[in-house]
C-alpha cells in the first residue's frame, strides 16, 4: 500500500482555489501503526474517524474523497453509508477481491495446477481471517455501488497490469449516482496525464461548490512560476472553472490537454441537457 506522501504533488493544484487537502496514512501504511492492511475493509473505519474529526473541527465544510487503488476501494465502501460526502475521485479501484486474486494467480502462476491454486487460496483466506480479522469474500466493492449516489469520477489506466481497467469500468457502469469515467494511458502507478488531473480539478471545484464557500472571495488565476506546480500539473484558468458548464469559454484555453479535460467535464451536462429536451 502507499502513504500520504503520494498526495504531495497535488497540494499546489488545489490550495490556490481554497480546496484544502487532508492526507493521512491508513493503519499499517506509512507512519501509522498496525501490522496489516485490509485493502479497504478496515480502512473504511479509519476513513470514518478522519471524516468525523474534520467535521468536529468546525473548520471544514464540504468533503470529497480522492483515493487510488486501496484508497479508492475504501472510499467506495464508505460512500453508501455517508451520503453527505460531496464527491468521489476513484482511481483504479477493484470490483471484487476474489476476482482480482484469481486474475493475478492466473497471470503469475499459470503453470501451477488448478487444484494446487485452490488449496493455496484457501490457506491464504484462512490466514487473512485469523490475522487481519476479515474475509476476502466480503471485500466486494461492486456490491456497494448500487446504493451510492454521491457524484463520482472513475479513473482507469489502459495498461494497468495489476488491477485490470475492466474493474473500474464495471464499477462505473453499475454506479447509481452521477458518474464520469476517464481512461488514461499508463499503468497502475503511472503519473496521471495533464488532462486527467485538470478534469479532477474541475470535478472537485464543482462538487465542493468552491465559489459559494467563501462569500466575497475572488479566485485568482494561479501564477505557475511562483507556485512551482509539478511539471505534470496544469493549473486551469479560473474562467474555465464554472459551476454552470454552459458558461465555459474554450477559446480562452490554449493547452490541448486542458481543453480535453474541460470537454470531458461537460459531457455529463450536455447529455443531461439533450435528454431533458426529449424527456
Amino acid at each position: 500500500s502507499s502513504s500520504r506522501i503520494e498526495a504531495i504533488p497535488y497540494v499546489s493544484l488545489l490550495l490556490p482555489s481554497d480546496i484544502t487537502l487532508f492526507c493521512f496514512d491508513f493503519a499499517g501504511s506509512g507512519l501509522s501503526e498496525g501490522e496489516y492492511v485490509s485493502l479497504g475493509w478496515w480502512e473504511r473505519e479509519d476513513l470514518k474517524v478522519v471524516i468525523e474529526y474534520l467535521r468536529g473541527t468546525g473548520r471544514v465544510s464540504s468533503i470529497a474523497l480522492w483515493g487510488r487503488s486501496m484508497g479508492a476501494v475504501t472510499a467506495l465502501l464508505h460512500a453508501d453509508r455517508d451520503p453527505s460526502i460531496a464527491g468521489l475521485v476513484l482511481d483504479s479501484p477493484f470490483a471484487s477481491m476474489n476476482r482480482l486474486t484469481e486474475e493475478l494467480l492466473n497471470k503469475y502462476a499459470s503453470n501451477v495446477p488448478g487444484f494446487v491454486l485452490s488449496v493455496l487460496l484457501w490457506f491464504v483466506k484462512k490466514s487473512i481471517k485469523s490475522r487481519a480479522n476479515f474475509s476476502m469474500d466480503d471485500l466486494v466493492p461492486i456490491d456497494h455501488v448500487g446504493s451510492a449516489f454521491i457524484p463520482a469520477q472513475f479513473i482507469v489506466a489502459n495498461a494497468d497490469d495489476f488491477i485490470c481497467p475492466s474493474h473500474g469500468v464495471l464499477l462505473y457502469e453499475q454506479y447509481a449516482g452521477d458518474k464520469h469515467l476517464v481512461k488514461v494511458e499508463g499503468d497502475h502507478n503511472s503519473k496521471r496525464p495533464n488532462h486527467a488531473l485538470s478534469t479532477i480539478y474541475i470535478f472537485l471545484f464543482n462538487t465542493l461548490m468552491v465559489s459559494t464557500l467563501l462569500p466575497g472571495h475572488k479566485l485568482q488565476i494561479p501564477n505557475v512560476s511562483k507556485l512551482a506546480y509539478p511539471k505534470h500539473v496544469i493549473p486551469p484558468p479560473v474562467s474555465m472553472i464554472v459551476l454552470d458548464p454552459k458558461e465555459a469559454n474554450l477559446e480562452e484555453v490554449e493547452d490541448e490537454d486542458l481543453k480535453k479535460a474541460i470537454k470531458d467535464s461537460l459531457v455529463t451536462y450536455e447529455l443531461e441537457n439533450e435528454q431533458s429536451k426529449f424527456g
